[in-house]
């Protein structure tokens, strides 16, 4: 590089090394959860190599798949690495933003600079040609003369320093970055994904913003690579990926392409491969589900439902459809169980080996905090947008609510819902229990709280153009049963408590959403199955407020709002939750 800005500028001043190259080798899990979380941009090949196609996984002809590989990367200068890790520096370098200096030195190492145009400068053994040379006179003296005048009169040029050439702005990678909406029927921006250009050794990491757009600072020539990758401050999206499990603790990752010439409109939408099982629907469903926690974070922080830890690491799976938020991750869990694996990351009807339950909680542990299913019902196809937006605000609800109450609390209220699913996996009443038992106050508490707001938030972002919720044996749509409201409200005004056919009848979804609302169901139809609701104008804020720490029941939570908010409508309140059999 100090050969090349000679050659281009008559100087090498300022080229010193501002990276290094290197390569870190963790040894198991834990230690590639930590390499992840650095701020750093890792690759499973040599960035040293020209790699002929970018794939899913590197195979350097001796690391066994399941083996975690040598990671690379280019960092900065004095770059630290967990303590434990294999790690080598491999080259200190120094890494142009101007891509006329690769070329060169490209060049004068004898290999393919494979660009097309040079800038305003050809170099021809390492002196200078000028573009206009026409007007120079060789009879003045050299100091009257330009750089480029010196050069092609043969001048002494060793006190001569040029401008480097500025590169067009074509060369700066730009672009949008956007995923279909099956609901809307439009591609919608991907807010604050990540986007990673490489050349050889230059890496340089953007984000998009809220429209989708990403521009680059550093300029590329010719064979650059984009990828996508679903990471940033808020959550970490990952995927399951097959044979080799290490690879479920990085981000989903989307190959842009190599690039060459006119850089500056590389955009991609990322369509929905309804076949649940592709990579197509897997980087739907990672794009997706990366959307759901900037909308929850950003777009609705009025709601006063609290705000998920940083960093959440969710894992998007084609199981069963269903979600979990068990904080793993955050609550430093060692081992995951087996029929928490089964219920929520794989389809429970399949049997799978006991060595492979063993390996798949081994790699887990401790690196997940939510998973998010994105097979339809367990239908073999993708879930809709709206479905998906449920899940996930419902999710992302638990999760805010761990925050708040910590460890210990959220730690009961999962080890009650594993207890559940261990006594009764394979039913009906998986993952909640029957309701009778001493795990299902608190499961009755935090799911009535998650299953609330998830479909309250899933109404403020599609409203009536929400398809079909099912829940107690109804199909809600807009409209039905009830006039003016849409299929997720409808969901929850009409829940009740006493429709046999509902084995998880116990956990009052629309208990909350009653408490807000000024219909009473019980007026307006006389049926019995229905409150007779006269509360109204409690708010999200309010309710959560009251999830204290040492709330673990809907009567302990009942009188805590009361008490917090002076009592108002006590009598209807207790009479309705009474009504919920609380």
């Amino acid at each position: 590089m100090s050969q090349a800005f000679f050659n281009l500028t008559n100087s090498n001043v300022g080229v010193t090394v501002n990276a290094w190259y290197i390569r870190i080798k963790p040894s198991n899990y834990e230690q590639l959860v930590a390499v992840e979380d650095l701020d750093v941009d890792w690759f499973d090949y040599p960035l040293d190599y020209e790699l002929v196609q970018e794939g899913d996984y590197y195979d350097d002809g001796i690391t066994p798949a399941e083996e975690i590989p040598w990671l690379y990367a280019v960092v900065a200068p004095n770059f630290v690495p967990p303590i434990g890790v294999t790690y080598q520096l491999l080259q200190s370098i120094h890494v142009p933003n101007n891509y006329l200096l690769e070329n060169e030195a490209f060049r004068i190492t004898g290999n393919d600079v494979d660009t097309a145009g040079c800038g305003n400068y050809s170099v021809i053994n390492g002196g200078f040609e000028a573009n206009n040379t026409t007007s120079c006179d060789c009879n003045s003296r050299p100091s009257a003369l330009s750089c480029e005048c010196r050069a092609f009169c043969g001048f002494d040029t060793r006190n001569c320093v040029v401008p480097l050439p500025t590169p067009p702005p074509t060369s700066i990678p730009a672009g949008a970055i956007t995923v279909d909406d099956d609901v809307r029927n439009i591609q919608v921006p991907v807010r604050n994904a990540r986007i990673v250009a490489r050349r050889f050794l230059k890496v340089e990491r953007v984000f998009t913003n809220n429209n989708g757009n990403y521009t680059f600072t550093k300029t590329f020539r010719n064979k650059a690579s984009l990828l996508i990758k679903f990471k940033n401050n808020d959550a970490i999206v990952k995927g399951l990926r097959g044979a080799r499990l290490w690879q479920i603790l990085m981000p989903v990752k989307i190959n842009l392409g190599k690039f060459r010439g006119n850089l500056s409109n590389i955009a991609r939408n990322i369509e929905d491969n309804n076949d649940v099982r592709s990579r197509g629907a897997k980087h739907w469903a990672g794009a997706t589900t990366h959307n759901a926690v900037q909308e929850f974070k950003q777009d609705y922080t009025n709601e006063g439902m609290g705000m998920p830890p940083n960093k959440l690491r969710i894992l998007v799976v084609p199981g069963n459809g269903g979600g979990s938020a068990p904080m793993f991750a955050k609550r430093f869990i060692n081992t995951l169980p087996h029929y928490f694996i089964r219920q929520f990351l794989l389809v429970s009807t399949s049997q799978y080996t006991l060595a492979f339950l063993n390996s798949l909680g081994t790699a887990l542990a401790g690196s997940v905090d939510v998973t998010i299913g994105y097979n339809r019902r367990g239908e073999g196809i993708t879930t809709g947008n709206d479905a998906m937006a449920e899940l996930c605000y419902h999710e992302f609800t638990h999760a805010a609510h761990y925050a708040k109450v910590g460890n210990t609390q959220y730690g009961n209220f999962i080890q009650s819902s594993i207890n559940e699913i261990i006594a009764n996996f394979g039913t009906e009443f998986s993952p909640y229990g029957q309701g009778n038992t001493g795990n299902s106050p608190i499961i009755a508490l935090y799911e009535s709280w998650a299953y609330y707001m998830g479909h309250w938030l899933t109404n403020r972002k599609y409203g009536t153009l929400s398809g079909q919720f099912n829940e107690q044996g109804i199909g809600y749509v807009n409209n039905f049963p009830v006039n003016g409201i849409n299929s997720n409200l409808n969901l929850l005004e009409n829940f009740s408590p006493n429709r046999q056919n509902d084995p998880f009848r116990w956990i009052p979804q629309g208990l909350l959403y009653d408490l807000i609302d000024n219909r009473n169901d019980f007026a307006i139809t006389g049926n019995p199955l229905f409150p007779g609701d006269l509360v109204s104008n409690y708010t999200n804020q309010e309710f959560f407020n009251a999830l204290d720490s040492d709330i673990n029941s809907l009567p302990a939570f009942r009188i805590r709002l009361l008490n917090e908010n002076n009592n108002n409508q006590a009598a209807d309140v207790n009479a309705l939750f009474a009504f919920y059999n609380f």
